[in-house]
């Protein structure tokens, strides 16, 4: 059943939040979208060092082929013609590799990553396509991706299996296993910890066509929020949200860290639920549902290596880089210059780290840590120059000036617990793949939506504020998005 239409306020100006804004905005909602910094856009924003601009957690979208359905969600809202896509390249979107000289260069397509794998192993050719065929029946079961896998059968797959214990149990081994399952990384997750049916939407939806657009996160976020502000939603930077006013059952008032107030009818989180937990107090969130975000840890966070280079990275291309490390990290890597005409050279790099890895220094803030810090950041970032000098030696060489964040970077410019990129972690043994959260509160009128309870990533942040907007709107979204397909 609908929700009377009435006033909102959305916490949060990322991608769920502002999505959910639009479509409520549509429906007649008069919309206050609060945001904490002074950039809007959540993880979506840019920031500048010298001469570039560099993305905080923007690196690839996937499905976002012509015909997929991150392009269907964007015509939904309104934003897909404001929308400039960059197309990867058709020989290799993704190189993955591995410690020393291996390599696998993938091409767009699910077909593309299939046979690339079996060419490179074509012993195991029969136990990659058992595979790549249990890949597209997850896909074809889930409603936004099964035109990826149009006709394939449907085939089950235990929830409690690992993307590793899918490839074990078709055959797959060595470096084949290694490198299928690196693709986890894409999400800050780890093939013995990932459930496969996560893989397979966000993976599976990368290796369909993963693609970037011109401006970065800029060029994704900007014209959401025009549209947003179009239909009369009003953005509040600046001002983050310090305390939801409610009597146990129903929210009735929000106020901001500058005093200012907001009467509303519905309050939207698109922020950690940890952050709502403070705002409400301990009578507003259940026992259950606390307890829940006590037991959850963080997703991994990101130390993020922004690079100005002397001179172009050809050799990186228009490509996804996966780097598989001796010790066993994963780095992604990609030269925004190579797909965007008209920018300097420059360099991302991002290595995925626990957050615990940074539990001492948690109570340092920018501009204050301590020298323990500096030397933890500094060993992270030796990690990664390392590993673009072992792999990529003239690019490493051209590096003229580096700027790096941590986790803790995050968690102070963007809000959150831990700094974890993901929200909570999604992962097997322990993380909301054995036991979601409720998008529903003990507040009748407060909706979690984002990362910590939809699917984490671009697209799964996007898909999220769908269903938050259909579950408070009364209507299926997911069919009027299929129709944009």
């Amino acid at each position: 059943m609908a929700m009377t239409v009435g006033r909102a306020v959305v916490i949060g100006s990322g991608l769920s939040g502002v999505s959910t804004a639009i479509l409520l905005a549509e429906d007649g909602w008069q919309v206050d979208i609060l945001e904490r910094h002074s950039i809007p856009g959540g993880l979506m924003q840019r920031y500048r060092r010298g001469d570039c601009r560099f993305d905080t957690g923007f690196h690839l979208l996937s499905s976002a082929q012509p015909g997929g359905v991150l392009r269907a969600i964007l015509a939904r809202l309104g934003t897909l013609e404001q929308t400039h896509f960059l197309a990867p390249d058709p020989q290799a979107q993704f190189v993955m590799h591995l410690p020393g000289e291996l390599s696998l260069a993938v091409p767009p397509g699910l077909a593309g990553a299939q046979a690339a794998a079996s060419q490179a192993w074509p012993e195991q050719g029969p136990a990659i396509a058992r595979f790549f065929n249990l890949l597209r029946a997850r896909l074809a079961a889930n409603p936004y991706l099964s035109n990826l896998a149009e006709g394939q059968p449907l085939e089950a797959v235990d929830p409690s299996w690992s993307v590793d214990q899918v490839l074990l149990d078709c055959g797959v081994e060595g470096p084949a296993r290694t490198l299928l399952g690196s693709a986890a990384s894409i999400l800050a997750m780890r093939a013995e910890s990932c459930p496969f049916d996560l893989y397979a939407a966000f993976a599976g939806s990368s290796f369909a066509g993963a693609w970037r657009v011109a401006d970065g996160g800029d060029g994704l976020m900007g014209p959401l929020l025009a549209r947003a502000q179009g239909l009369g939603a009003r953005l509040h930077r600046r001002c983050p949200a310090e305390r939801i006013e409610h009597d146990g059952q129903r929210v009735s008032l929000v106020q901001d860290g500058r005093g200012g107030q907001y009467p509303c009818d519905l309050v939207v989180a698109a922020c950690h639920p940890d952050e709502v937990w403070r705002l409400v107090g301990d009578d507003g969130l259940r026992p259950s549902f606390k307890a829940r975000l006590q037991e959850v840890p963080d997703s991994d966070g990101a130390v993020l290596l922004a690079a100005r280079l002397d001179s172009s990275a050809e050799e990186l291309g228009r490509r996804h880089h996966l780097l598989r490390l001796a010790d066993g990290g994963d780095v992604y890597l990609v030269a925004p210059d190579r797909w965007q005409e008209g920018i300097v050279p420059c360099l991302e790099a991002m290595l995925w780290v626990p957050v615990d890895q940074v539990a001492a220094f948690r109570q340092t803030r920018l501009g204050a840590r301590n020298p323990a810090y500096e030397a933890w950041k500094q060993s992270q970032e030796e990690r990664l120059r390392t590993a673009i000098e072992e792999r990529f030696p003239r690019v490493a060489a051209s590096i003229t000036k580096v700027w790096t964040a941590s986790p803790l970077t995050f968690r102070d410019y963007l809000g959150g617990r831990h700094g974890g990129a993901m929200g909570l972690s999604h992962h097997l043994g322990g993380g909301l793949a054995d036991r979601p959260l409720s998008p529903r509160s003990k507040l009748r009128n407060l909706l979690f939506t984002g990362q910590s309870v939809h699917h984490p990533g671009i697209l799964g942040s996007l898909v999220g504020g769908c269903v938050t907007a259909g579950a408070i709107l009364g209507r299926n979204l997911t069919e009027e998005v299929l129709a944009h397909r």
